[in-house]
């Protein structure tokens, strides 16, 4: 059973036939988050994406939502799960 691991590849292709998901996946995340803030006008997006699998699957998701919603994606980059200081990762957005 799986109570928080989100990311997709586990219900897609690393499925297992003993695996049972019953929260949510980053689809669903992607769908109702990115979707609402299109909506809303947040039409430019930057993407600082912590880095493993579920980080991977939510920036996936996330950009696939935005481009057919018709937001544009100006970058993006991923930091480790240990970092502290994101001030880089912020001025990376900035300068997009």
């Amino acid at each position: 059973m799986s109570a928080g691991a989100g990311a997709d590849s586990l219900t897609e292709e690393a499925c297992q036939p003993y695996l049972v998901r019953y929260t949510y996946s980053t689809s669903a995340q992607a769908r109702g988050t990115a979707t609402a803030m299109v909506e809303q006008g947040g039409k430019s997006w930057y993407f600082v994406t912590a880095d493993y699998a579920f980080g991977y699957s939510l920036e996936k998701a996330s950009i696939d939502v935005v481009q057919a919603s018709g937001g544009t994606v100006k970058g993006s980059v991923r930091h480790p799960l240990n970092a502290s200081d994101f001030s880089s990762y912020l001025t990376q957005a900035q300068a997009s």
